[in-house]
């Protein structure tokens, strides 16, 4: 099982994962020399996942809201993720 810590560098370009290496060098560089500042970066990191969060919590409850309303409220919930059209304009018959 791919670990959380390799699944990027695996699934990303060398030159991807080269740029990313050297931006993470130039931060632990950057902060080694003002480490002043690391407490507020953490507060901003905090803050990041925390709208990540949010925006991942709203999608599941849209995407379980619709499962329910199509189990109970028929066909007309159900969506068509292939991206294609039905002939008839998707008017049935």
């Amino acid at each position: 099982m791919t670990t959380t810590r390799n699944r990027v560098p695996l699934h990303s370009s060398d030159s991807d994962n080269r740029r990313i290496r050297r931006a993470m060098r130039a931060n632990v560089a950057y902060f080694a020399e003002h480490r002043d500042q690391i407490a507020d970066r953490l507060r901003e990191i905090d803050e990041e996942w925390d709208i990540e969060r949010a925006i991942e919590a709203n999608a599941a409850v849209i995407a379980f809201a619709g499962i329910a309303l199509a189990a109970t409220n028929g066909r007309r919930w159900q969506c068509d993720c292939s991206g294609s059209r039905r002939k008839d304009g998707g008017r049935g018959g």
